[in-house]
């Protein structure tokens, strides 16, 4: 086919032109070609490395002859991330032995609290955030629980094949447009067309971009692994000493406590008194006045008698 200037006159046959390519490079042509076969029957199988860094399961087919290699097929894309904490013996030594670990394992230390107490009376605990390839996670683990006492360990993976074959097929089609509208804005001829066409490559570049970010975000997610690890030292038992000098600053201790404790009470007393104080000359009086006339009353009346 050749492309003529005169046969574009306007950016409305340029746009109908790259949405008929981007509909027709759709995600589900793209899951037909990686689909193996289903009346193929495998009957062995390796892995391997994909070119995209992904794993990938050949499957051989004896009718070919000689175990020739048929189908590639990808293996399930998972995203794990793993929890532990771990009690050990001192959070200090602990941190670095998990430094070394994971950079002999090819990983990276994303990040590290630690929580010095002010004395030894308070545990002493430590946050790491860890990253690991994920083909090193299962020996990580193991490695990290031989260092102290596991107390809890977790492991979740989420599956993201879906996403990743979506994003891989719209940014396929999205580059197909980008050099077709390449190819457009070469041949247009006026220049308010190749404006408006170079706004369109625009867009389809900031999204090339944008797809192309997500895409990479997600594959370095799947090859590493992200690890939680919460240490937590040991509380020595502090031993008690019982000396004479103590049970004698104990005894003093108490004593004084005691005389303390008497002697707010006393006052205690006292104030409850004073503050009832007139209740109480009350009753005295009416006591005194009723003691006066009962000693009264014998010795009236003997005079009257007399």
């Amino acid at each position: 086919m050749t492309w003529r200037s005169s046969t574009i006159q306007s950016p409305f046959w340029a746009i109908a032109l790259i949405s008929g390519i981007v509909a027709g490079c759709s995600p589900a042509s793209v899951s037909e070609l990686s689909s193996p076969p289903a009346t193929e029957s495998p009957i062995a199988s390796t892995e391997a490395i994909a070119t995209d860094g992904t794993e990938a399961e050949f499957i051989t087919n004896p009718s070919n002859g000689a175990g020739a290699t048929e189908v590639v097929r990808s293996l399930p894309q998972l995203i794990k991330q793993a929890e532990m904490d771990l009690t050990v013996e001192s959070v200090e030594d602990t941190i670095a032995q998990v430094t070394v670990l994971v950079q002999r394992q090819g990983g990276d230390l994303l990040g590290l609290q630690n929580y010095t107490p002010a004395n030894d009376a308070i545990q002493h605990t430590a946050f790491m955030e860890l990253r690991v390839p994920q083909s090193r996670l299962e020996d990580t683990l193991s490695r990290l629980a031989e260092l102290g006492t596991p107390e809890r360990q977790s492991l979740t993976a989420e599956d993201v094949s879906n996403q990743l074959v979506d994003f891989e097929a719209r940014l396929k089609n999205l580059r197909k447009a980008e050099e077709v509208t390449l190819g457009i804005m070469e041949r247009s001829g006026e220049i308010g067309d190749v404006l408006k066409v170079g706004q369109e490559l625009q867009t389809i570049r900031a999204s090339i971009e944008q797809i192309a970010g997500q895409l990479q975000y997600l594959r370095n997610q799947v090859n590493y692994s992200t690890i939680r690890l919460n240490l937590s030292g040991a509380i020595a038992p502090t031993p008690e000493t019982s000396t004479i000098t103590t049970q004698l600053t104990q005894t003093w201790t108490m004593a004084t406590r005691s005389v303390s404790d008497l002697t707010l009470g006393l006052v205690h007393i006292a104030i409850w008194l004073l503050v009832y104080s007139p209740y109480w000359f009350v009753l005295g009086g009416i006591g005194w006045f009723v003691y006066r006339r009962s000693r009264r009353s014998p010795s009236t009346n003997s005079t009257n008698k007399g």
